[in-house]
Protein backbone atom coordinates (compact mmCIF):
# COMPACT_ATOMS: atom_id res chain seq x y z
CA UNK A 1 0.00 0.00 0.00
CA UNK A 2 2.86 2.58 0.95
CA UNK A 3 4.87 1.50 -2.51
CA UNK A 4 1.40 2.34 -4.12
CA UNK A 5 0.78 5.39 -2.52
CA UNK A 6 4.50 6.73 -3.47
CA UNK A 7 4.11 5.55 -6.88
CA UNK A 8 1.22 8.33 -7.10
CA UNK A 9 3.45 10.72 -5.19
CA UNK A 10 6.14 10.48 -8.13
CA UNK A 11 3.74 9.99 -10.81
CA UNK A 12 2.61 13.52 -9.56
CA UNK A 13 5.87 15.04 -9.81
CA UNK A 14 6.22 13.94 -13.48
CA UNK A 15 3.12 15.24 -14.22
CA UNK A 16 4.32 18.11 -12.70
CA UNK A 17 7.46 18.40 -14.72
CA UNK A 18 5.71 18.21 -17.65
CA UNK A 19 3.59 21.38 -16.59
CA UNK A 20 6.35 23.10 -16.39
CA UNK A 21 7.49 22.05 -19.11
CA UNK A 22 4.78 23.73 -21.25
CA UNK A 23 6.00 26.98 -19.80
CA UNK A 24 8.90 27.09 -21.88
CA UNK A 25 8.06 27.93 -24.99
CA UNK A 26 7.10 31.43 -23.54
CA UNK A 27 10.65 32.09 -22.60
CA UNK A 28 12.69 35.11 -24.07
CA UNK A 29 15.45 32.54 -24.92
CA UNK A 30 13.43 30.09 -26.75
CA UNK A 31 14.57 27.05 -28.93
CA UNK A 32 13.51 23.71 -29.10
CA UNK A 33 17.08 22.39 -28.40
CA UNK A 34 16.91 24.27 -25.37
CA UNK A 35 13.30 23.88 -23.86
CA UNK A 36 14.09 19.98 -24.85
CA UNK A 37 16.95 20.19 -22.38
CA UNK A 38 15.51 21.76 -19.50
CA UNK A 39 12.69 18.88 -19.89
CA UNK A 40 15.55 16.33 -19.66
CA UNK A 41 16.66 18.72 -16.43
CA UNK A 42 13.79 18.53 -14.84
CA UNK A 43 13.13 14.72 -14.89
CA UNK A 44 16.99 13.73 -14.35
CA UNK A 45 17.57 15.94 -11.31
CA UNK A 46 14.15 16.24 -9.93
CA UNK A 47 11.89 13.20 -10.66
CA UNK A 48 14.37 10.31 -11.51
CA UNK A 49 15.36 9.65 -7.79
CA UNK A 50 11.45 8.81 -6.63
CA UNK A 51 10.44 7.29 -9.99
CA UNK A 52 13.67 4.40 -9.71
CA UNK A 53 13.39 4.29 -5.75
CA UNK A 54 9.32 3.41 -6.03
CA UNK A 55 10.30 0.89 -9.06
CA UNK A 56 12.51 -0.84 -7.35
CA UNK A 57 11.28 -1.39 -4.12
CA UNK A 58 8.17 -2.78 -5.84
CA UNK A 59 10.47 -5.04 -7.90
CA UNK A 60 11.77 -6.39 -4.45
CA UNK A 61 8.02 -6.67 -3.07
CA UNK A 62 6.55 -8.59 -6.38
CA UNK A 63 9.90 -11.14 -6.49
CA UNK A 64 9.17 -11.96 -2.49
CA UNK A 65 5.61 -12.13 -2.95
CA UNK A 66 6.30 -14.93 -5.43
CA UNK A 67 9.42 -16.58 -3.82
CA UNK A 68 6.95 -17.73 -1.15
CA UNK A 69 6.05 -21.21 -2.44
CA UNK A 70 4.75 -22.52 0.04
CA UNK A 71 0.75 -23.88 -0.83
CA UNK A 72 -1.95 -22.00 1.07
CA UNK A 73 -4.92 -24.50 1.16
CA UNK A 74 -6.11 -22.61 4.47
CA UNK A 75 -6.05 -19.72 3.16
CA UNK A 76 -9.56 -17.70 4.59
CA UNK A 77 -11.37 -15.79 2.02
CA UNK A 78 -9.88 -12.65 3.69
CA UNK A 79 -6.12 -13.30 3.18
CA UNK A 80 -6.88 -14.53 -0.25
CA UNK A 81 -8.24 -11.04 -1.02
CA UNK A 82 -5.33 -8.91 0.26
CA UNK A 83 -3.16 -11.12 -1.26
CA UNK A 84 -5.01 -10.16 -4.83
CA UNK A 85 -5.17 -6.91 -3.74
CA UNK A 86 -1.30 -6.68 -2.85
CA UNK A 87 -0.72 -8.23 -6.34
CA UNK A 88 -2.95 -5.52 -8.35
CA UNK A 89 -1.48 -2.67 -6.06
CA UNK A 90 2.05 -3.71 -7.01
CA UNK A 91 1.34 -4.39 -10.94
CA UNK A 92 -0.20 -1.03 -10.83
CA UNK A 93 2.98 0.46 -9.14
CA UNK A 94 5.15 -0.98 -11.28
CA UNK A 95 3.24 -0.47 -14.45
CA UNK A 96 2.83 3.25 -14.23
CA UNK A 97 6.42 3.68 -13.27
CA UNK A 98 8.16 2.05 -15.60
CA UNK A 99 5.61 4.19 -18.70
CA UNK A 100 7.11 7.07 -16.80
CA UNK A 101 10.59 5.70 -16.89
CA UNK A 102 9.63 5.38 -20.58
CA UNK A 103 10.60 9.28 -21.04
CA UNK A 104 13.80 9.15 -19.63
CA UNK A 105 15.06 7.04 -22.69
CA UNK A 106 15.25 10.07 -25.44
CA UNK A 107 17.15 12.05 -23.03
CA UNK A 108 19.48 9.06 -21.92
CA UNK A 109 20.55 8.66 -25.18
CA UNK A 110 21.44 12.29 -26.67
CA UNK A 111 22.62 13.49 -22.95
CA UNK A 112 23.27 10.97 -20.44
CA UNK A 113 24.72 8.39 -21.76
CA UNK A 114 27.57 10.25 -24.11
CA UNK A 115 28.59 11.97 -20.94
CA UNK A 116 28.83 8.84 -18.62
CA UNK A 117 31.17 7.15 -21.50
CA UNK A 118 32.97 10.49 -21.52
CA UNK A 119 33.51 11.04 -17.99
CA UNK A 120 33.50 7.36 -16.63
CA UNK A 121 37.08 7.75 -15.48
CA UNK A 122 34.77 10.21 -13.02
CA UNK A 123 31.98 9.05 -12.58
CA UNK A 124 32.16 5.65 -11.92
CA UNK A 125 34.82 6.30 -8.95
CA UNK A 126 32.50 8.71 -7.46
CA UNK A 127 29.40 6.08 -7.45
CA UNK A 128 32.08 2.90 -6.03
CA UNK A 129 33.35 5.72 -3.18
CA UNK A 130 29.87 6.99 -2.66
CA UNK A 131 28.31 3.48 -2.08
CA UNK A 132 31.27 1.76 0.04
CA UNK A 133 31.42 5.00 2.44
CA UNK A 134 27.59 5.13 2.56
CA UNK A 135 26.96 0.56 3.22
CA UNK A 136 30.19 0.73 5.63
CA UNK A 137 29.01 3.42 7.92
CA UNK A 138 25.67 2.06 7.83
CA UNK A 139 26.90 -1.41 8.86
CA UNK A 140 29.06 -0.07 11.10
CA UNK A 141 26.22 1.69 13.37
CA UNK A 142 24.24 -0.48 13.33
CA UNK A 143 26.85 -3.36 14.30
CA UNK A 144 27.44 -1.67 17.06
CA UNK A 145 23.78 -0.99 17.85
CA UNK A 146 23.22 -4.45 17.73
CA UNK A 147 26.89 -5.68 19.26
CA UNK A 148 27.44 -8.30 16.16
CA UNK A 149 30.52 -8.73 15.31
CA UNK A 150 31.12 -6.97 11.50
CA UNK A 151 32.67 -8.98 8.89
CA UNK A 152 32.29 -12.52 10.68
CA UNK A 153 28.14 -12.42 11.85
CA UNK A 154 26.59 -13.66 8.61
CA UNK A 155 24.01 -11.28 9.19
CA UNK A 156 26.38 -8.29 9.54
CA UNK A 157 28.10 -9.40 5.90
CA UNK A 158 23.99 -9.74 3.96
CA UNK A 159 23.48 -6.36 5.61
CA UNK A 160 26.37 -4.94 3.93
CA UNK A 161 25.71 -6.28 0.67
CA UNK A 162 22.10 -5.18 0.91
CA UNK A 163 23.38 -1.97 1.63
CA UNK A 164 25.48 -1.82 -1.33
CA UNK A 165 22.73 -2.71 -3.53
CA UNK A 166 20.60 0.17 -1.87
CA UNK A 167 23.72 2.53 -2.37
CA UNK A 168 23.88 1.56 -6.00
CA UNK A 169 20.86 2.49 -6.36
CA UNK A 170 20.28 5.63 -4.73
CA UNK A 171 24.22 6.82 -6.10
CA UNK A 172 23.35 5.59 -9.31
CA UNK A 173 21.11 8.18 -10.10
CA UNK A 174 23.00 11.18 -8.65
CA UNK A 175 25.73 9.94 -11.10
CA UNK A 176 23.15 9.88 -14.00
CA UNK A 177 22.42 13.36 -13.18
CA UNK A 178 25.86 14.26 -13.10
CA UNK A 179 25.98 13.36 -16.70
CA UNK A 180 23.33 14.69 -17.31
CA UNK A 181 24.11 17.78 -16.46
CA UNK A 182 27.59 17.59 -17.75
CA UNK A 183 25.76 17.70 -21.16
CA UNK A 184 24.43 21.01 -20.78
CA UNK A 185 27.68 22.28 -19.83
CA UNK A 186 29.29 20.43 -22.98
CA UNK A 187 26.88 21.10 -25.28
CA UNK A 188 25.97 25.11 -24.73
CA UNK A 189 30.13 25.71 -24.49
CA UNK A 190 31.74 24.26 -21.81
CA UNK A 191 35.09 22.81 -22.04
CA UNK A 192 35.78 18.86 -21.27
CA UNK A 193 37.38 19.44 -17.75
CA UNK A 194 36.10 22.87 -16.78
CA UNK A 195 32.48 21.22 -16.82
CA UNK A 196 33.38 18.89 -13.62
CA UNK A 197 33.85 22.02 -11.91
CA UNK A 198 31.09 23.75 -13.12
CA UNK A 199 28.78 20.49 -11.71
CA UNK A 200 30.54 20.39 -8.24
CA UNK A 201 29.99 24.10 -7.49
CA UNK A 202 26.34 24.03 -8.66
CA UNK A 203 25.78 21.47 -5.96
CA UNK A 204 27.56 23.62 -3.56
CA UNK A 205 24.66 23.95 -0.76
CA UNK A 206 24.94 28.14 -0.15
CA UNK A 207 24.34 27.92 -4.18
CA UNK A 208 21.40 25.56 -3.50
CA UNK A 209 19.91 27.61 -0.50
CA UNK A 210 19.68 30.28 -2.55
CA UNK A 211 18.73 29.04 -5.52
CA UNK A 212 15.76 27.56 -3.57
CA UNK A 213 14.34 31.06 -1.65
CA UNK A 214 14.44 32.13 -5.13
CA UNK A 215 12.20 29.76 -7.01
CA UNK A 216 8.71 28.04 -6.28
CA UNK A 217 9.36 25.49 -8.61
CA UNK A 218 12.14 24.34 -6.91
CA UNK A 219 10.69 24.12 -3.70
CA UNK A 220 7.57 22.47 -5.36
CA UNK A 221 10.30 19.44 -6.85
CA UNK A 222 11.82 19.30 -3.16
CA UNK A 223 8.72 18.56 -1.34
CA UNK A 224 7.57 15.73 -4.16
CA UNK A 225 10.99 14.28 -4.03
CA UNK A 226 11.17 14.40 -0.39
CA UNK A 227 7.94 12.27 -0.31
Amino acid sequence: MLDFILSLISSAHFVYACIRQTYCSSNVNYTTWRCYNAFGYRLYNYVLPSVISVLVQSIVQTVNTFADKEPKTNESKKQKAQRYLKMFLLFVTIISNALICVAFVPFFITNALPMFVGFFWVLIPVLIALTLVYAVFITVVVSSLSKCAMCTNKYCKRFFATHCAVGLQVFGCLVISMSYNYSQYCYFGGGYTPVIGYEYQSRNTATWAQALSNSSELVTHNVLAFF
